[in-house]
């Protein structure tokens, strides 16, 4: 199996709001030499979809992204890979829903789920000792987007947040882009060891973040972390998948 360095996992198209087509992030991700992208709109949240609620989202532009995906794995793009999964916002009031009532049939047919601020108390996130019962509902592999160690560390001790992650088996992504703050520059690169990792941008509307991976790569190479790298495809096997 590949394993893809030059990846980008986190982009947001015109179903969320992204200012991009899923079509031309993928040409811009070939055009910067990616080998990997992942689509990963934002699922219902009333921080994006300011009108409707979950149920009516479910029924109408859920459908329609799960199209897509299912129309993008039946193309190929020459050298690059490309993944479509979704974000949602651990906020389970700003969705609407508890994770039972979320509409996981649907959700896991998806590639894999980025799921934020779990930790960030300040915003709502999702505690960490609930990041557990994803796993009862989740058939797909799990990243934590764009994660803040600082915050994390108001909520419980550093170490063991990061012992949950690890044990939970879900993904760290590393953000590339222009879109979030670096939070490694003052951290203990030690913290992750053994952790799954992946590179997102966060692209919304600036679509050289597409590329925009570089200092991901020279921190994972200075810290003898991209073994660590990982991918949907890698992920599978231990959480179900799509393949």
């Amino acid at each position: 199996m590949r394993r893809h360095l030059r990846q980008n996992l986190h982009n947001h198209t015109v179903f969320s709001d992204g200012r991009f087509p899923p079509a031309r992030l993928i040409e811009e991700a070939m055009a910067a030499g990616l080998t990997a992208l992942g689509l990963s709109d934002h699922a219902f949240t009333r921080k994006v979809f300011r009108g409707g609620d979950l149920a009516s989202w479910s029924e109408t532009v859920l459908p329609q992204y799960l199209r897509v995906a299912r129309e993008i794995r039946t193309m190929g793009f020459d050298d690059l890979r490309v993944w479509c999964g979704l974000e949602l916002d651990s906020c389970l009031e700003r969705v609407g829903a508890e994770l039972s009532g979320l509409p996981w049939e649907q959700l896991n047919q998806l590639d894999y789920l980025l799921l934020e601020y779990v930790g960030e108390t300040d915003k709502g996130g999702l505690p960490f000792d609930r990041l557990p019962e994803i796993r009862a509902w989740c058939r797909i592999p799990v990243i934590l987007a764009h994660p803040d160690p600082d915050r994390w560390e108001e909520a419980l001790p550093i170490d063991r947040a990061f012992a949950i992650v690890r044990e939970c088996g879900a993904a760290l992504e590393l953000p590339g882009g222009t879109r979030n703050a670096w939070p490694w520059a003052r951290r203990d690169a030690g913290l992750l060891t053994g952790l799954p990792l992946t590179i997102g941008c966060d692209t919304h509307e600036r679509i050289a973040d597409v590329g925009d991976i570089d200092g991901v790569l020279r921190f994972l190479e200075a810290n003898s972390l991209t073994g660590q790298l990982t991918d949907p495809d890698r992920m599978a096997p231990r959480w179900g998948g799509n393949q």
